[in-house]
């Protein structure tokens, strides 16, 4: 996948996000739909971590609240994973990166007051891993817990939360420990 054609699945994420908005009136923390942009920062395990450092990226995901604590959430994630690939003696260093783009369905369930709130999420979808010269991809999980904190009027909140992800992609499982700053509506 090309960086144009993740330029363009982003940009039609965020306009469909735009439209759920446009529906819905007043702005209250109990909306039917939700959105968020983030910013990963992603730590490998092993075995991923042999061959990748921590990298960084963008989330975008856009769902429905079924009710203050239940919701399901679609998320697109592109995080590129640092490699620092060692050449033969006399020829120096090869710096690369290898790309992970995730498409993931998850269920996020929240404990949210009036500023503070937690949640935990879940989910799966597929991974799709481009490293030159190979690509690989298969379907994996992820989970974990999450925090908000409200800024602004409601339903403005920003967010901090540490996800494990997990795919058995071909010849190098994909294990990672993210964590994402960012906001949601």
């Amino acid at each position: 996948m090309g960086s144009i054609a993740g330029k363009l699945l982003l940009t039609s994420l965020l306009l469909c996000s735009v439209r759920l908005w446009a529906q819905e009136e007043g702005s209250d923390d109990n909306r039917k739909s939700n959105s968020h942009l983030g910013w990963p920062i992603s730590v490998p395990l092993n075995p991923t971590a042999k061959f990748a450092d921590a990298g960084t990226g963008v989330t975008y995901g856009v769902g429905y609240n079924f009710s203050r604590r239940h919701a399901i959430v679609g998320e697109f994630m592109w995080d590129w994973l640092n490699t620092g690939v060692s050449s033969p003696r006399g020829f120096g260093n090869v710096n690369g990166g290898s790309n992970l783009y995730v498409f993931s369905g998850n269920y996020r369930f929240e404990l949210r007051g009036k500023t503070i709130g937690a949640y935990l999420i879940a989910g799966g979808g597929w991974y799709l891993r481009d490293s030159s010269p190979t690509t690989t991809s298969a379907l994996g999980a992820n989970g974990g817990v999450g925090f908000t904190v409200r800024v602004g009027a409601a339903p403005w909140r920003m967010y901090i939360e540490s996800r494990y992800h997990y795919a058995p992609t071909k010849n190098i499982n994909t294990q990672l420990v993210i964590t994402t700053i960012g906001i949601r509506y």
